[in-house]
């Protein structure tokens, strides 16, 4: 499968995907092969349709029919956000200082290194808040580590030490966030610093996509790419991830000590398999 590189620099609020993103990307052939030795992965979670949710204290399946493993400390909330009526999502809610909460799936099929095939991924998300030292988070991909009640966040709203790659929060920010990403025992590596502009309760997209015919990493917000790019390393010991299987990952950090949360609207990712397999 062949394609070729598309991009709309233009913002799109839209609740769909952002055509930015996705425009590249075979998804019908890619869910048609799915299983049959060629193709790739595709998933996609909208929470539109799902039972009770019991926020587990330990690393558990979160239930309620979501294909997600999910961690909540004593003061999280883990729960469908049906307030915005026709636009439900999934809440994630802690009211503890330095406590949060967090998902991921079990399974971790997407690569991101220049041996791979071609990798989209994308989120709708908004925030309670945008007031300095109240919140933290991370949407993106991250590594097989176990979550906890430091993981992939630590107390102070850093980036633990695992391998992923994604959008996060610093809990000092107020309206902007970094894109950025790690290998586990390597400094976290900034590749877009303060970008977005969050508000309160506003859905905002994050996505990123990296195409094998030259293996740079861009990201956009609101279908808008941002201006930095990084070029994927396959050697070991880099900065980026490039040696694991990495799954998709949402995590909240409370750092105020009331009630805030992150709602996903919907969660998207996809990856060929390189060429020639």
């Amino acid at each position: 499968m062949t394609n070729v590189i598309q991009y709309r620099d233009a913002s799109d609020t839209t609740r769909g995907p952002s055509p930015s993103v996705w425009g590249t990307c075979p998804v019908l052939e890619i869910m048609a092969q799915v299983g049959q030795g060629s193709g790739g992965y595709y998933f996609w979670e909208d929470f539109d349709a799902h039972g009770l949710v019991t926020a587990p204290t330990t690393l558990a399946a979160l239930g309620g029919g979501l294909p997600f493993t999910g961690f909540g400390s004593s003061g999280s909330k883990q729960e469908v956000d049906d307030a915005s009526g026709g636009s439900s999502g999934f809440l994630l809610e802690e009211t503890t200082h330095e406590e949060g909460a967090n998902f991921t799936t079990e399974n971790h099929p997407y690569v991101l290194s220049n041996v791979a095939g071609s990798l989209w991924f994308e989120a709708r998300v908004k925030t309670s808040t945008i007031t300095a030292s109240e919140m933290s988070f991370f949407v993106g991909l991250a590594d097989t580590t176990a979550f906890t009640a430091v993981m992939p966040l630590t107390a102070p709203g850093a980036v633990g030490d695992l391998n992923c790659i994604g959008f996060h929060k610093p809990e000092a920010n107020t309206t902007a966030f970094d894109f950025s990403y790690k290998a586990n025992g390597v400094t976290l590596e900034e590749v877009n610093s303060d970008i977005g502009t969050l508000a309160v309760d506003t859905y905002v997209k994050l996505g990123f996509l990296m195409h094998e015919s030259d293996y740079k990493v861009r990201c956009f917000v609101n279908g808008a790419e941002q201006a930095s790019t990084t070029t994927v390393s396959d050697a070991l010991g880099t900065d980026t991830p490039s040696d694991v299987g990495l799954a998709p990952a949402v995590a909240i950090k409370n750092a105020g000590g009331t009630a805030e949360g992150l709602t996903i609207d919907w969660i998207r990712c996809a990856q060929l398999l390189p060429a020639g397999t």
